[in-house]
């Protein structure tokens, strides 16, 4: 099974944008293990820091879409205390 990963932010009206964040999917399934973030996982993606809001799978014959739903966190001071917190652990 190949599976081919997507990331979209959630924008300010509650809905996530129509583009996705990564120009391409990313795709899997090779045999080796690739890390697919949690839903509250935070990921640092196009020099931005995120929260994983959802996911969702598709599924179509031997192939699996998946949809990852990504909220900012701004660096302000709040957030680029998050950051290092999470660079420590």
């Amino acid at each position: 099974m190949r599976y081919y990963v997507q990331y979209q932010e959630m924008g300010s009206y509650g809905r996530p944008l129509d583009h996705a964040l990564n120009e391409e999917e990313l795709e899997t399934g090779d045999g080796k293990a690739t890390p697919i973030p949690n839903v509250d996982d935070h990921i640092y993606i196009t020099d931005k820091l995120y929260r994983v809001t959802s996911k969702l799978f598709s599924y179509y014959k031997d192939d699996c879409y998946i949809n990852i739903v990504l909220t900012e966190i701004p660096l302000d001071e709040e957030g680029k205390e998050l950051f290092g917190k999470l660079l420590k652990e």
